[in-house]
């Protein structure tokens, strides 16, 4: 199942500074899309198998495994002592961190391909056949919102509300607590990503464009011309878009600085320790410095698609190739 230092992982250097180091990997029977979540000294992440995996942070073995009976591509949340988790058949899990046991299913009738975001009061998340929930930690639903088209990416609370977008061409300002529509922009085409909260403004980038709206009127404030793009992140009080490579841009869209090769679009730049770890369009795991500077490349056995998360300077994600990664990061 697992093997140190996979012979034939190559790992390039091509800035200044130490090579990041492949301490293990974990395959698993199929393709990984969703990022993982770490609690205590586990690391929780679900296969394209529809098993849902539990790892051991230092080696990557198998704690336990659970076969939840359909393909697992979304992202786990971590909240109150429990792993929660949406699967491709619809179902939204409560498990057990310690033995994978479910503690409750709710089955929301779609496949789950979304990020879930969370407060004290519940879990929000869509489906692919355009629901949008909120339930609370019992499972129950407290409100649905429909749409006409799949959700997908991912959701940010502010206030009272709740950012979302779908394939139905909108950008969603949905009242956290009934569910209630405040406000809608459409982008004219499919919205794969979510938003980005920046003050009092929301930012979403689709295809060709970032959107930037007034987060309490959904009022649109400026559309930004980009090259082809889903996501767009803020960081260090600027805007960052992995579009053919990574771009500095200032809060109004302004291109500060690039760096150009070819990036993922589909994998969201990942800010740790002022540097952002993003995708190349191929097998390639690129490390670029706040100045544009690619720092390092890591080279994996397929497309690594999700941005994965670190803990104690070791970033975790998952690939294509089936396995899971622990990749020790350089020091700054």
């Amino acid at each position: 199942m697992r093997k140190l230092l996979l012979a034939g992982f190559l790992i390039l250097l091509t800035g200044c500074g130490a090579n990041p180091k492949i301490l293990w990997t974990t395959a698993t029977g199929g393709p990984i899309y969703g990022s993982p979540a770490l609690d205590k000294d586990l690391i929780f992440i679900g296969s394209q198998d529809q098993n849902f995996y539990a790892l051991n942070e230092k080696d990557g073995s198998i704690y336990w495994k659970r076969d939840l009976q359909s393909k697992i591509v979304s992202t786990p949340l971590v909240r109150n002592g429990s792993i929660f988790i949406g699967s491709g058949d619809g179902a939204f899990y409560n498990l057990d961190p310690g033995t994978g046991s479910t503690r409750w299913k709710f089955k929301s009738g779609a496949l789950i391909n979304y990020d879930t975001c969370a407060d004290e009061s519940g879990m929000y998340f869509g489906n692919h056949k355009g629901d949008f929930y909120k339930i609370d930690y019992s499972g129950n639903v407290l409100w649905t919102f429909q749409t006409t088209n799949k959700f997908g990416g991912r959701c940010v609370l502010y206030k009272d509300l709740v950012f979302t977008s779908s394939w139905d061409n909108n950008f969603y300002g949905l009242n956290k607590n009934t569910g209630a529509m405040v406000w809608k922009i459409s982008s004219g085409i499919l919205n794969f990503a979510g938003p980005e909260v920046v003050g009092d403004a929301v930012y979403f980038a689709s295809h060709n464009k970032i959107y930037c709206i007034d987060a309490i009127t959904g009022k649109l404030r400026s559309t930004i011309k980009t090259t082809y793009l889903n996501h767009v992140v803020y960081a260090k009080d600027h805007l960052w878009t992995n579009e053919r490579g990574l771009k500095k841009r200032s809060l109004d869209g302004k291109v500060l600085g690039s760096v150009e090769f070819n990036s993922a679009t589909d994998f969201r730049p990942f800010f740790y320790n002022d540097m952002f770890i993003l995708a190349g369009d191929t097998s390639k795991l690129l490390g670029v410095s706040e100045d544009l500077k690619i720092l390092w490349k890591v080279t994996g056995g397929e497309a690594f698609w999700s941005p994965g998360v670190v803990k104690n300077n070791v970033y975790y994600t998952g690939n294509r190739d089936n396995k899971v990664y622990a990749i020790q990061l350089p020091k700054s």
